[in-house]
């Protein structure tokens, strides 16, 4: 996992209460009981640690974290 990678789940940790040992690509949203108001509240804390902005729209099509994680890093790359 990169350090960019590790960010991101730290962030996606932080705001689910979730334990981070409990972290998999392959989770869904549903699994962990995510709603929208939680994928903005991430969306909106990882906007202003990569100083980015995201689509949400996009961010809320996703079903897994990993597919998720791929959407964000994708803006990333976009950005730098």
């Amino acid at each position: 996992m990169t350090e960019t990678e590790e960010k991101i789940r730290d962030i996606f940790v932080e705001q689910l209460h979730m334990d981070e040992s409990l972290w998999s690509p392959e989770l869904t949203f549903e699994e962990l009981a995510v709603d929208s108001l939680d994928i903005i509240e991430i969306t909106v804390s990882l906007e202003d640690a990569f100083a980015i902005e995201l689509d949400e729209r996009k961010l809320m099509a996703c079903e897994t974290v990993g597919r998720f994680v791929a959407v964000v890093l994708d803006c990333i790359g976009a950005e730098l």
